[in-house]
């Protein structure tokens, strides 16, 4: 699966300021891996929405891919399924 996770809404602007990533592009990762670190309240200070995309960006390729949830998740909520 390869899974792109945009945190906030124009935080791209803070050119990584208050961000930290523990993995690289193309890295395959596990459940609960520690993938990033950011600061909420700092992006929030900036003026900046915390909202999150999570996408699946090789949906085509699972033909059995269903949404499970949306809107706020907590930490190891199952957000999708895909099956090959």
């Amino acid at each position: 699966m390869e899974v792109l996770i945009h945190v906030g809404i124009d935080t791209v602007n803070l050119k990584g300021d208050g961000f930290e990533v523990f993995v690289s592009e193309g890295e395959k990762v596990t459940a609960g891996q520690k993938l990033m670190h950011f600061d909420m309240a700092k992006i929030r200070e900036k003026g900046y929405s915390t909202t999150t995309a999570v996408l699946l960006t090789n949906s085509d390729d699972y033909p059995g891919f269903h949404v499970l949830k949306t809107g706020k998740t907590e930490r190891m909520e199952k957000l999708f399924t895909a099956e090959a």
